[in-house]
């Protein structure tokens, strides 16, 4: 169906793997075209997809950039500033993500949080991350279908 939408014909060759992956790019294709985003970066399209995904650290969800700190985005302290956890009496739970099963970047943030002070934290979130994205809005409007 997608096919037929997107890139306007049908897909007899569906289910072998090489031909997936063939009528797949031509769907991205297509789709880009379709909603406009086709002279757009990956950072803008993904961007669309989730407005906020510029202030995120790293590929996930877990930690992002809010007004020139690093807070988390999941748990029981979600909006809370690392640095501020990990000097408070709620350290333990940046241990527990260090040790835990969580994404490699989350565990080395959460991890550094606990041994550098909140200035220097921060300056080396930085260096290692990039500096914090704005997150007033997103880059450009999403187009309207």
């Amino acid at each position: 169906h997608a096919h037929l939408r997107f890139v306007g014909n049908g897909f007899a060759a569906a289910h072998s793997a090489s031909a997936d992956v063939a009528a797949t790019g031509r769907v991205l294709s297509g789709m880009l075209r379709h909603f406009k985003l086709d002279d757009r970066d990956w950072s803008q399209i993904a961007n669309v997809c989730d407005p906020g995904r510029a202030s995120w650290l790293g590929p996930s969800r877990h930690l992002r950039w809010e007004n020139e700190v690093i807070v988390l985005g999941f748990g029981k302290h979600v909006g809370a500033p690392v640095h501020e956890l990990a000097a408070g009496p709620d350290r333990s739970f940046l241990r527990w993500v260090v040790v835990k099963d969580f994404p490699p970047h989350v565990a080395e943030i959460c991890g550094v949080a606990l041994e550098r002070p909140g200035d220097e934290f921060v300056a080396w979130a930085r260096q290692r991350y990039g500096q914090p994205a704005p997150t007033a809005q997103p880059p450009f409007a999403p187009p309207r279908s």
